[in-house]
């Protein structure tokens, strides 16, 4: 696990290693290229369905940057944060937020969203930070009452996710099982697919379950295993 600020512990599987990015090859080659240099005062904003790597994306990005302690990942759906957890991040160079669509609507989110958008820009040049984030819905179909927080957003890159195909799944599962130091055998991998729905969030809660019942039980992911777990 990665701590960043505010005590945010990322996920050591959410790395650009286990994104399968067919068909977003360009967003995540913008995303690793701001983790590398991110004090140029870059926007990006993508959008994409629940389930299709958003927040993998956004916390892969905070992973790969050198610095954690330049890096902010907040998502916007926790109950426990209010309008004023996007000020005082004045040393960030990475600022990632998730789930902004939760706030779309809300006067007060939405200025303190303008006004981080402007401070962040107000560093001498080489200072400033970039600030990437992420919506379950296209910039166009946000219902934000502010017309200048939309022009800012607007002004930046703006990418959608498209969704895995279905022949890609078990990459991205084994991808995630290799990450977390295990293999899923081809037959083993025929028989999940068969069972399993074809979403990459179920693929994942699965993965997990399965990690941690495989570590207890000592034993591998032979078809017998899979199918007592399954059942």
């Amino acid at each position: 696990m990665k701590q960043l600020a505010l005590q945010v512990s990322l996920p050591a599987h959410a790395v650009f290693d286990t994104f399968i990015s067919n068909g977003n090859e360009a967003l995540v080659v913008q995303l690793k290229k701001l983790s590398e240099t991110a004090n140029v005062g870059e926007t990006v904003f993508f959008s994409g369905k629940v389930g299709t790597g958003k927040t993998h994306l956004l916390q892969a990005t905070c992973h790969a940057s050198s610095d954690a302690s330049q890096v902010i990942y907040l998502n916007l759906a926790n109950p426990a944060y209010t309008f004023e957890v996007l000020e005082g991040w004045d040393a960030a160079q990475l600022i990632c937020l998730d789930n902004i669509d939760i706030v779309q609507g809300d006067a007060q989110w939405e200025e303190a969203l303008f006004d981080l958008f402007n401070r962040r820009l107000e560093r001498a040049n080489g200072e400033r930070a970039s600030l990437v984030m992420a919506a379950s819905k296209p910039l166009k179909e946000l219902n934000l009452s502010l017309p200048d927080l939309r022009s800012r957003l607007s002004s930046g890159l703006i990418f959608h996710i498209s969704e895995l195909a279905e022949q890609h799944l078990s990459l991205a599962l084994t991808a995630h099982a290799h990450q977390r130091g295990f293999e899923i055998p081809s037959d083993s991998m025929k028989f999940l697919m068969s069972r399993l729905p074809r979403e990459l969030s179920e693929l994942m809660a699965w993965l997990d379950k399965t990690d941690k019942a495989s570590l207890e039980a000592k034993r591998k992911l032979t078809i017998p295993f899979v199918k007592s777990l399954l059942d």
